[in-house]
């Protein structure tokens, strides 16, 4: 596995590096995370959540010595893209993101979105089978949370009706609430996330429910994301173990298997590994 990973470097390394200055390489990074359920979260002090529990064994296979900081999204964004030392978990690719970030390979990929709305008022929505008929309807008001994207479809659709949604710079557990309070008339909520999501709010759960819009595409996929500063050998050792993941669970033999981080150097990049030998 050393193997694979280390050819993965040096070629990214080489392919990547042209004439652009980078940061030096590093054995630590800082993770930050949201406080989105069920892929992240905190309990008790401690990161917890299934994409959360994926990127630990990411790092700990990459040999990369880690540290989760929990913050919101917007300040997240900002000290990646300013940070080559930062990178910032599930977040969905898009254009503009882009600009400012390198994506990693996929981690994880939603099922599509749905509106998750008060079973008391159900059937008023349900008359709207599409999301862009729903935003056309001018008594009906979207919460979304500042900073964070619903994926391109139903970001450019957002956009064109941004008079008629609530950008809270919060977290979703307070969109529930003010749901609940009849300040916003729905949120997107991939099917997922519902139960943890109401839970996290305190509001009973036959109080909620969803309905499927048929023009929102199949589900997006998450991403890591690294600073354009960030060391290109980092980058490429965390998507060679990604790939090894992929490749494990799909029965591919195109590279060896994941073995966990153990013994001397544990927590160590291969590229560390590398030096110390010479």
């Amino acid at each position: 596995m050393k193997r694979f990973l280390l050819q993965a470097v040096a070629l990214a390394s080489c392919s990547l590096a042209g004439n652009v200055s980078y940061a030096a390489p590093v054995d630590h990074l800082y993770v930050c995370y949201i406080e989105h359920p069920p892929y992240y979260y905190t309990e008790d002090g401690q990161p917890k959540g299934t994409l959360v529990a994926k990127v630990k064994a990411i790092l700990e296979a990459a040999r990369i010595r880690h540290e989760f900081k929990p913050m919101p999204a917007k300040r997240a964004l900002e000290r990646v893209e300013l940070d080559p030392t930062a990178i910032s978990i599930g977040w969905f690719r898009t254009e503009a993101r882009e600009r400012r970030f390198i994506f990693s390979r996929p981690i994880y990929t939603n099922q599509p979105p749905e509106l998750l709305v008060l079973s008391s008022r159900a059937a008023e929505f349900r008359k709207r089978r599409t999301f862009v008929e729903l935003m056309e309807d001018s008594f009906f008001r979207l919460g979304t949370i500042v900073g964070y994207s619903e994926g391109e479809y139903c970001d450019r659709i957002i956009a064109r009706h941004a008079g008629d949604v609530y950008h809270l710079a919060g977290m979703r557990v307070q969109l529930l609430k003010m749901l609940r309070n009849y300040r916003i008339d729905g949120v997107l909520v991939p099917p997922e996330e519902v139960d943890a999501l109401v839970k996290a709010a305190s509001i009973p759960r036959d109080e909620v429910t969803t309905i499927r819009l048929d023009d929102i595409p199949a589900g997006n996929a998450r991403y890591i994301i690294f600073s354009k500063h960030a060391h290109p050998g980092v980058i490429a050792t965390i998507n060679a173990v990604i790939q090894s993941l992929e490749d494990a669970s799909s029965g591919s033999a195109s590279s060896p298997p994941l073995m966990p981080a153990a013994g001397p150097g544990a927590g160590e990049s291969p590229h560390r590994q590398a030096r110390a030998k010479h």
